[in-house]
């Protein structure tokens, strides 16, 4: 299984957490979208794609939810 983890992040506020796809085009919709609506505030608003690849296992999906969908402003 290939999953995508857009990274939404704000220079000098941080990170804004993440959001998970299963498709790149949706992930890069998604970004294009945050960046044009957040334009209009102060800060330089960026995003970041990565591909995570997961054996389609229960003990690979935990394992791989455990590592990737953790992140302190997340929740």
């Amino acid at each position: 299984m290939k999953f995508y983890r857009l990274h939404l992040s704000e220079t000098g506020e941080g990170s804004h957490g993440y959001r998970f796809f299963t498709t790149k085009r949706d992930a890069l919709a998604v970004a294009r979208d945050w960046k044009r609506n957040e334009s209009d505030e102060a800060g330089c608003y960026d995003t970041e794609i990565d591909v995570i690849r997961i054996a389609p296992t229960k003990a690979s999906i935990l394992a791989a939810l455990n590592r990737y969908a953790k992140h302190n402003d997340n929740g």
